[in-house]
């Protein structure tokens, strides 16, 4: 997985096909998908 910041969107796609889809995230979104994983949510 890669992930990159361009303004203030945060994108996300599979390394490993780069031409495939790229999903993209605004701020609160992103934070709140980090916050997640950090509290064990999305186990």
């Amino acid at each position: 997985m890669e992930v990159a910041r361009a303004g203030e969107v945060t994108g996300v796609r599979d390394s490993k096909d780069r031409d495939g889809a790229v999903l993209t995230f605004g701020g609160r979104a992103w934070t709140g998908f980090l916050t997640a994983i950090r509290a064990g949510r999305l186990d």
